[in-house]
């Protein structure tokens, strides 16, 4: 990102420390503000991925996608589903950081998990309430996965087709891999969102296997 010209910032101890900091620098220095979740226009723009996947397999049954504030999936069922209502769009989250998944299946928003995942696009301890409320109208299902089952995810990936994922992609394969056999006779995609794992983080997974 610097290398591109923008200013870096590192504040908090995680995601959500620094998204409360950032958002005290917008107002105190007349900037906009981008939610990661409860902006109208992010979750449409990640919601494109759901149009480039049905565009190239209209018959596509069910959408696997990782959940950290929750706006991909929103973006993916909003836009998948506008194109095929009948498509399963199922949410993935570490079961180390399961904040949306608690306020998902409880349907309220007053709640901080713990986030111990080292899976950094999943660690968020709190839901968002704009892409919750889609969430609950549009979201098939709602899965946890274990740490050690979104490493095996990464590891099969690098041996089966040489692609570098981070964990917060990684987990649509580990939570296709865990409901197999109710997938049998589906077409099946699962998003896998971001490569941009440290290599010495990447080592340990690999040499873990």
């Amino acid at each position: 990102m610097r290398s591109l010209g923008a200013e870096v910032r590192q504040h908090g101890r995680d995601f959500d420390e620094a998204r409360i900091i950032a958002g005290e620098m917008a107002v105190r220095e007349g900037r906009r503000f981008i939610h990661s979740a409860n902006e109208p226009l992010l979750i449409a723009g990640v919601g494109t991925i759901g149009v480039e996947i049905l565009d190239a397999a209209p018959d596509m049954k069910v959408v696997f996608v990782p959940i950290g504030g929750g706006s991909g999936a929103a973006g993916m069922c909003l836009a998948a589903k506008a194109r095929n209502p009948d498509i399963r769009v199922i949410g993935v989250q570490s079961a180390s950081a399961s904040g949306a998944w608690q306020a998902w299946s409880e349907r309220r928003l007053d709640i901080e998990a713990e986030s111990s995942t080292p899976h950094e696009g999943m660690a968020t301890r709190v839901p968002f309430a704009m892409a919750m409320e889609i969430l609950w109208k549009h979201l098939y299902d709602f899965v946890l996965v274990e740490d050690a089952e979104i490493d095996a995810a990464i590891r099969l990936l690098a041996q089966e087709t040489r692609m570098l994922a981070v964990g917060a992609g990684a987990a649509s394969l580990a939570a296709a891999l865990k409901l197999a056999d109710q997938l049998k006779g589906h077409r099946v995609c699962g998003v896998l969102s971001g490569g941009n794992l440290p290599l010495s983080r990447y080592a340990g997974v690999l040499a873990t296997g």
